[in-house]
Parts: structure tokens; sequence; C-alpha cells
């Protein structure tokens, strides 16, 4: 077979197939992953990268064994199913011999779910193949010689062609109950990735458990920033507790924070505790009372996105993207990986930059991202509501949208863009008027 004209040309098609596959995923509802296998092997997905070997990605495999068990090794068709926001991911064996994989809508959810089932059925198409699996790799990654046969049975059991299928997540905002919370206030709103932050950075939670929260945190890899540990905490405590969310957002509803539908969070800044918010953020919270804001923080999703716009409408002042990237950048281009549409932005963050900043290129996942370019999973379409919101009138010409990228794991870089954030949204108090 001829060597691609452009190095890595392989690998760059390999992404646009499989991210077209997660678009028809998230639009359709299906996908299939035998048409697939070998976009994948050729891509080679962070996570996964013995896909293109002629022997069984044993890492991989346990790996995926540690999520979900024998039961996801052998699953021949996964469904997703929508869970409440900043939820984990739960994997549950129905009757049907289908698997539900209950998680957050997300913009890269298809994406994740697709490369997650595919990896599977390659993996057991080289089984099929008759293609080996090393010992001493599975002498490594599995506890007893008993736990490798019985993943591999399983893995075989599935076998090379499964079926992907996404039911669809519902009504995520409750358009009636923000609306209502508007009123004639000013409203921001942030989606993304540094919403979940922005939801810790001014809730009281963080700061009443900061002792025990932060102790958890400092334990996490890589680790957080001094200030940051307790927002490594709590997403620890959320991974680690499907109910830990419900519960704080029941408590939460006395300071201000209230949860309008599955997919968002309404914060009522004039009625949030003084000293328990991040000290960091005071000042700019100090004149976003006075202004008595709204500030709309809403899943990494843009059709949840699109419903608390049009709930908001003309009362928003401003739309921040923060999403987790391959690097940081602020930038004033967005570029579609399935379409490779691109799309310039009038990004109110840009002008801090002294040169024109690099593309941000939107993958399905990013486990698909290399080094090559600044790369995101999200940026793309939740600009897109922004965008076409303005366009048709939905919100004011004037309405400000703000895209921040920052490097994926980096706790201090996703606090310092929100608290960046909170910084411009708060009004700028009228200069006195010099006497004549």
């Amino acid at each position: 077979m001829d060597e691609p004209a452009i190095p890595g040309q392989a690998r760059a098609d390999a992404r646009r197939r499989l991210a077209l596959a997660a678009r028809v995923l998230a639009d359709d509802g299906t996908a299939e992953t035998a048409p697939l296998l070998g976009a994948l092997r050729a891509a080679r997905p962070n996570g996964h990268e013995g896909a293109g070997a002629d022997q069984v990605d044993v890492e991989f495999l346990a790996r995926m064994r540690a999520l979900g068990g024998d039961a996801l090794l052998a699953a021949r068709a996964v469904r997703l199913v929508p869970a409440p926001w900043r939820a984990p991911w739960r994997l549950l064996a129905r009757g049907d011999g289908a698997l539900e994989l209950h998680a957050p809508p997300r913009d890269d959810l298809a994406g994740d779910a697709l490369l997650l089932v595919t990896g599977l059925a390659l993996e057991a198409a080289k089984l099929a193949h008759k293609l080996p699996a090393e010992r001493a790799a599975l002498r490594a990654a599995f506890a007893t010689p008993s736990d490798a046969i019985d993943a591999l049975a399983a893995l075989r059991s599935g076998g090379g062609e499964r079926l992907l299928e996404r039911a669809p997540p519902g009504v995520r905002v409750d358009s009636d109950a923000l609306t209502a919370l508007v009123g004639d206030r000013p409203c921001w709103l942030v989606a993304g990735d540094g919403a979940a932050r922005m939801h810790d950075i001014v809730s009281p939670f963080a700061r009443r458990l900061r002792g025990a929260l932060t102790g958890v945190g400092e334990r996490a890899a890589p680790r957080a920033p001094r200030d940051d540990a307790v927002y490594a905490g709590i997403d620890a405590l959320a991974a680690a507790d499907p109910d830990a969310l419900a519960e704080r957002l029941e408590v939460e509803r006395a300071d201000a924070l209230v949860p309008v539908g599955p997919g968002a969070i309404a914060v009522r800044c004039e009625a949030l505790p003084d000293a328990e918010v991040d000290r960091r953020c005071r000042e700019a919270l100090q004149l976003l009372k006075r202004a008595r804001a709204l500030l709309v923080l809403v899943e990494p999703c843009a059709t949840t996105l699109e419903a608390a716009v049009a709930a908001t409408a003309t009362a928003t002042r401003a739309l921040a993207i923060v999403c987790a990237a391959t690097t940081d950048a602020a930038p004033d281009t967005l570029v579609d990986a399935a379409s490779e549409h691109v799309v310039p932005i009038d990004n109110a963050l840009a002008e801090t930059q002294r040169k024109r900043a690099a593309p941000l290129v939107t993958l399905p996942s990013l486990a698909l991202a290399t080094e090559e370019r600044a790369m995101d999973a999200g940026a793309f379409p939740l600009a897109q509501v922004a965008l076409r919101a303005r366009l048709e009138g939905t919100i004011a010409d004037n309405a400000r949208l703000a895209v921040r990228a920052v490097q994926k794991g980096d706790h201090g870089a996703l606090s310092r863009a929100c608290l960046e954030l909170l910084a411009r949204f708060a009004p700028r108090p009228a200069r006195p008027r010099a006497r004549a």
C-alpha cells in the first residue's frame, strides 16, 4: 500500500472518518463499529496506542475491564442513556443483552463512547484473526491468570461487529423556571468544562468542607495548586459517589444556587454569602451583586446551551465557553474536524493576546488529539449556538462571546480562566466626572 503523500495524512483522514461517525451517532442515534476498525487502527487514539499493532492491546483491555467488567468486554450493543450533569459514568446490563452507559450528555460523549466500543470490537477482531496477546503483558495487566482468561473469553464473545445507540437526551433545561429567575436581571452564561468549575468557585460547598475536600484533592494526579486542591477534591467526590452532587444541589438552594433542570444551574449573585465564595473572586462578585446579575452555568452540550440561551434571550450580556484542550488558547478561529468547517469568531478574550491566535480544532474526543495543532472537543458546537442566536436575534447583537481553551487536567489554569471571566463579567463602576 502506498504511503500517504503528506506525513500524518492517513491519521488525519482516519480522525475525520471517526469524527463523521460520531456526528452520525449524535444526530441519528446509532453507529456500527465494523466499518470503522481500519480508521481506528490508523488513528491510534490516546489510551489505545496499540490499536494499530498486530497483537492485542492488553493494557487497553485491562482498562476496559476495570471500567465495566466482563459485561462491557462482551457487550454486542451499548446504549447511551442521559444522566445528570457531573454524574459519573455507570454501566448497567439489561435483559435484552445490551449494556447501558449512563452518562451526562456532552458534545464529546458520542466520540468517547464510539472510540471505547470500536476499540473493543477491534481487539476482538484481532483475536478472531489469531493475532497474539503477549503473555508478559497479560501477567502485568491482570491479577491472576484466571482474570486474563476470563477477559479474553468475554472480549471474543463480543465480536468485531458491535452496535452503539444513543437515547435522546430529553429536556435538560427547565425553561419556565429559568425565565422566571431572569426577570429583569442581566445574565451571563458559562458553558463547557469551565461551567462546573465556576459552580465550585461561587458555591459555599467548597469553603464549608474545605479541609476534607482539600485532603482528597491533594492526592489527585496531577497535583493541583494549593488554592485549587479543594476543586480537585470535589471532582474526585463527584466521580466516586453518584449521589454526592444531588445532595449538594439540594442544600445549595438556600445559598442562591438553583438547579434549572438536570443540565443547568442558575446563580443569584446578590444572595451569595460574601465569605463563602473563592476569595480570589470576591471583588468581582461584589459588583455582580450590585447589578443583581444571574450566572447561568450550563453543561458542555450544545442542545442544553441552546435551551438556556432561548430562556435568557435578550437579557444575555455575554456567553463564555471554557473547554479542556491540548493547550491554553483564546482562539479567534474555530475548526470542526468532522466537516472541516472554519468559523472566525470575535472572541472577547482574544484582545489580551499580542499576536494572532492559532485556530482551535474541535475533535469528537480529546483521545484523538495530537500535538500538531491546538485541539479541543466541544468549543465549535457551543460557539455555533451563540453565533446562531445572535444571527436570529435571540440574543442582542452586542452580547459578547468569549472562548477560552485550557490544558486538560490543569486545575490551576481552569480556575484562572473562570476567575478571569468573573472579573470581566463584573460591571465597571462609572468614573466620577471631572469638575469644570
